[in-house]
Order: structure tokens, then C-alpha cells, then sequence
């Protein structure tokens, strides 16, 4: 009899761990720090499907330096995406050479849907995703506004 009790109690202590065990979610990529250039940035804009603007969209791939502000790759510009390149998305990917520690990274973009999308923003750094967001964006109100996300490489 004790034995069956036994043979009870071990199989409803090994139903209780596997119900414990962690679910098969996959674990968050673990970010190295202390990051030195050089090494790559890749930005990323996901378009909600079927987008479209009113206005010719405008994609800012920048980084701070005390207080002062510098575009990443072309020197200078603003990237520009129009109605037929929407649905593709934007990816732009850099080497950071320059040694700011920490660097923020910003992306943003002025995207003006006919009505309320979701726009997914992506960063990675050396290949891996460290920070994603989705924004709202809203309707052109008279008013150019840019949203986005950024991060800040350690």
C-alpha cells in the first residue's frame, strides 16, 4: 500500500512541475552592452497594409550627441517614400563608427494615412531586434508631426 501511495504522490509531484515549467514563449535576445564601433544599426518601417498618404512621407534615421542631432548614412537628408513605395516598407542599415557611448538611436516618420494606421517600428543592433514599437499614426491635421521610437546603445 505504501508503495502505491508512493507511485501516487511521484506522479502528481512530476504532473505539477511540468505544469510549472515555463511555456514555450520565446526568450527575449539578451543585449550585449557595451557595444564599440564599429557595428551595424538596421532601421525598419512596417507600412499598415494597403497604405496610403496625403503627403509624399518623410523617414528620419538620426542619433544625439550632446544635444546635437546627426543623420545616420546620407549625410544630411531625410529619406522620402511615396504612395507606390508604401506597402514595401523601409529598411536602411548603417555601420556606426562613431564612439558615443551611450548613442541614441531615433526613428521616426511623418506618415499621413487617410485614417488612424498602426505603423511597427524596428532597431537592430548587430543583427538583433532591440527594440520594436507600434504607433498610431493619425490623419494630416494641418500640422506635420513625426513618431516613432529609439534606443540607446550602450
Amino acid at each position: 500500500m505504501n508503495k502505491i501511495i508512493r507511485i501516487i504522490k511521484l506522479l502528481v509531484f512530476s504532473i505539477f512541475l511540468v505544469n510549472c515549467s515555463s511555456d514555450n514563449a520565446t526568450p527575449e535576445p539578451e543585449i550585449p552592452d557595451n557595444i564599440r564601433p564599429p557595428y551595424t544599426v538596421k532601421y525598419e518601417i512596417i507600412f499598415p497594409q494597403n497604405a496610403w498618404s496625403s503627403r509624399t512621407t518623410q523617414v528620419s534615421c538620426t542619433y544625439e550627441n550632446n544635444g546635437h542631432w546627426y543623420i545616420l548614412g546620407e549625410q544630411g537628408t531625410i529619406f522620402w517614400i511615396d504612395n507606390n513605395n508604401l506597402n514595401q516598407g523601409f529598411a536602411k542599415t548603417f555601420t556606426v563608427t562613431v564612439n558615443i557611448n551611450p548613442l541614441q538611436l531615433h526613428l521616426s516618420t511623418n506618415y499621413n494615412p487617410s485614417t488612424s494606421s498602426n505603423v511597427t517600428f524596428k532597431i537592430y543592433v548587430n543583427n538583433i531586434l532591440v527594440e520594436q514599437a507600434t504607433r498610431t499614426m493619425n490623419p494630416y491635421t494641418g500640422v506635420d508631426s513625426f513618431n516613432g521610437t529609439g534606443y540607446s546603445v550602450y
